[in-house]
């Protein structure tokens, strides 16, 4: 199946954020983003909030694909996607295993690291770019968050 027919059959939902903005002031490992590259379709609601951080709900189940970048300046650092966690003040590595979808980590001072993970997600689950509080990324290029429904 090719990309047009797959928008054709499950239509563009979409939402890719960039720029590392720190961390939410309560939510204190949940990541922050300050631009909104594109945003399509009304499968997925984002919101940023100084003190919860960043969410992304889902409003229809489907199968999503989930990518996300980020980097440090300081020691090693482990990062990931968090699904309906309460634990949001947390180190992604200490969470509920069931509660994080994945997980990677910087292994240094300045390295950044990708990950992505397609998973099927039910209407009102609610994705987190969440890590260990000190991942700084701040550039387009090295923290971003993506989120793409592709398959009903």
């Amino acid at each position: 199946i090719n990309a047009v027919t797959i928008e054709a059959l499950v239509g563009d939902h979409s939402v890719f954020v960039t720029t590392g903005n720190g961390h939410g002031s309560t939510n204190t490992k949940i990541r922050r983003f300050t631009t909104t590259q594109s945003s399509s379709g009304s499968a997925i609601t984002y919101a940023d909030s100084a003190t919860l951080g960043a969410t992304f709900t889902i409003n229809s189940a489907g199968l999503y694909a989930i990518t996300y970048a980020d980097s440090c300046t300081s020691a090693a650092q482990n990062y990931g996607v968090s699904l309906n966690s309460a634990q949001l003040t947390s180190d992604i590595v200490l969470i509920t295993a069931a509660n994080r979808l994945g997980m990677t980590f910087n292994v240094g001072a300045g390295l950044g690291n990708v990950i992505t993970i397609v998973a099927m997600l039910a209407a009102g689950d609610v994705l987190r770019p969440h890590d260990s509080g000190s991942n700084n990324g701040v550039s387009a290029a090295d923290s971003y968050f993506s989120v793409r429904k592709i398959g009903s």
